[in-house]
């Protein structure tokens, strides 16, 4: 999640600003390799926000799966670690 930070700044940043620098009447083939760069490191910065997302849905979803075996084995009857309701305040 956080490597799309400095692929921004270090990749994308200064390759933007040299396509911004160019003036599109004296393009060169030069300027159809850095748009092409350009489209590269959008690709690999889509990537890494892709496997982040994956990741985080992934671990969600691993937490929730244990939170609900953890709740399902602490409600069996029987558990000596059986958790029940109780009034804590005394009457």
């Amino acid at each position: 999640m956080i490597a799309n930070y400095p692929l921004t700044v270090l990749g994308i940043m200064p390759t933007n600003n040299a396509l911004m620098a160019i003036d599109v009447a004296t393009s060169t083939p030069q300027t159809r390799s850095q748009i092409v760069r350009w489209g590269t490191l959008h690709a690999v910065r889509t990537i890494c926000g892709l496997l982040a997302t994956i990741a985080f849905l992934s671990d969600a979803c691993h937490t929730a799966t244990i939170r609900g075996e953890e709740q399902e084995a602490i409600a069996r009857p029987g558990n000596p670690i059986s958790i029940k309701s109780t009034n804590l305040v005394d009457k």
